[in-house]
């Protein structure tokens, strides 16, 4: 598990909701209709003051919401994890 230490209680209380809310996406699917653009700018006013260099997040139902946090940062770079091996990158890359 990941020490979060440094940062203050609310930042940390959000980035347990966000882990949370994407393990329930996970469960429920697609079906649900999320305005990725609120919960971005509560996550921006959450981290205000932090320097945020990266958005690092959870590929396929993380992404959207990394990238519109992006937006609200000014665009800077997400990069998402995958659990396997890419099907579409061979060994020699």
């Amino acid at each position: 598990m990941t020490n979060y230490t440094h940062l203050n209680k609310e930042q940390r209380s959000t980035i347990e909701y966000l882990i949370n809310l994407n393990k329930s996406f996970t469960f429920i699917g697609n079906s649900i209709q999320v305005d990725r653009t609120t919960i971005a700018k509560e996550i921006k006013r959450r981290f205000a003051g932090k320097k945020i260099d990266k958005i690092l997040t959870i590929e396929a139902s993380g992404i959207a919401l990394g990238l519109a946090l992006s937006y609200e940062l000014n665009d800077i770079p997400v990069v998402f994890a995958k659990k396997g091996t890419s099907k579409t990158v061979n060994d020699d890359l």
